[in-house]
């Protein structure tokens, strides 16, 4: 192997190992980052969508709830409000999700938050057509009140006010119109269904008594007594429709309340797949890092060793035989011409070494032939008076 040789294998193999280095980094880092984005940009995200929608459908049953407590209050505000962050929410989970399982699972979270919003609707329509025969309901009823104590007024003013057969019907009526008023509250305050009878009892008994009176004699003089029994047929009806749109609503708040149980379980079943992705996702994170971190103590340990292994081979194979060169060439210079440089290789070094070492050699034979020479012209010039 040349000089050339040996000096390309020092230093390629440290750069061969700095290559192979930068490689596995690279690939460590690619793996950690991908790892870690799935976490922090796929799972934790998807996560956090599906629980908001679990919260936000609790809000659209609270918004529900206060409205039918208080109708004039937020509680529609709120229900939009709910139903407008569920739908981002769960517009956002949807891009997120990539797997079969969970596109089928937002399909039908899709399809029941849809149908459980028109429910909610449902039933604050509902609530408002009742609430809209309530106040006509009661417009009837004080004006039947005002009609009754408007007779009064007039009779106990006339001269026939000692006559309990003039003021005996009217009487009765202010005394049934209070019970059917106090029956409307009682069903408002409380829709049970003995409220629901005490109604309907209250405007049978009403009308029962405007129907038996209207068949006697003296009330073809009493005219208010004929307008009062229109009224009645008018609350008759409005009564009907309250207590039918109050059971439709509770059919339909009955279904609402069934199908939020449903989709809460749904969002529950989610969200725990969610959170095993998640942690699941983490866990391959964890893992990435810890076997990163081994990979590259392995590969720092790996550079050291082929560091200094490089290091040895060009001290060994080039450094310590050009120092012996010097060394010779040093000696030599001042004439120690048996110094011999021990190099035994096939490349320029070993060559320039057995150089030197003929090179030496050839020196100090011309120096022994120099001093053997120099020896024998000293005995010819001596002469016999010099014995």
């Amino acid at each position: 192997m040349t000089f050339k040789k040996h000096l390309e294998t020092g230093i390629g193999i440290p750069l061969l190992a700095f290559l192979l280095f930068s490689t596995v980094f690279y690939l460590q880092v690619r793996w950690i980052g991908n790892s870690i984005g799935q976490v922090t940009e796929i799972e934790a995200p998807r996560c956090e969508a599906i629980t908001n929608m679990k919260v936000e459908l609790n809000g659209i049953s609270f918004g529900l709830v206060g409205y039918l407590n208080d109708p004039k209050g937020e509680g529609v505000s709120w229900i939009e409000e709910y139903k407008k962050e569920f739908r981002g929410h769960l517009m956002r989970y949807c891009s997120l999700s990539q797997v079969k399982k969970d596109e089928s699972a937002t399909v039908e979270i899709d399809r029941s938050s849809s149908l459980l919003c028109r429910m909610a609707e449902e039933v604050v329509n509902l609530n408002n057509l009742k609430l809209e025969r309530l106040k006509l309901l009661r417009e009837s009823l004080e004006e039947a009140d005002a009609i009754t104590s408007e007779q009064y007024n007039k009779n106990l003013a006339s001269s026939e006010t000692q006559d309990l057969g003039v003021m005996g019907p009217i009487i009765e009526a202010k005394f049934l119109e209070d019970e059917l008023q106090e029956a409307i509250n009682c069903y408002e305050v409380n829709r049970s269904e003995k409220c629901v009878k005490k109604l309907y009892k209250s405007q049978e008994k009403f009308g029962k008594f405007l129907n038996e009176y209207l068949k006697t004699e003296e009330s073809k003089d009493h005219v208010w007594l004929l307008r009062l029994s229109e009224l009645h047929i008018d609350c008759d009806g409005l009564i009907r429709d309250i207590i039918a749109l109050d059971e439709k609503k509770q059919v339909r708040l009955e279904e609402f309340r069934k199908k939020k149980d449903r989709l809460r379980w749904v969002l529950a079943s989610q969200i725990e797949q969610t959170k095993a992705s998640f942690e699941g996702a983490a866990e391959k994170s964890r893992y990435a890092v810890t076997t990163s971190t081994m990979v590259m103590l392995f590969l720092i340990f790996f550079a050291v060793v082929v560091a200094f292994v490089s290091q040895q081979y060009v001290s060994f194979m080039i450094i310590q035989p050009m120092g012996k060169l010097l060394s010779a060439a040093n000696k030599i210079g001042r004439g120690y011409y048996d110094t011999r440089v021990d190099i035994e290789s096939d490349d320029e070094l070993g060559e320039l070494a057995a150089a030197m070492n003929k090179i030496a050699q050839q020196m100090r034979q011309a120096e022994e032939s120099q001093n053997s020479s120099g020896g024998k012209s000293h005995q010819k010039n001596k002469t016999p008076l010099s014995v």
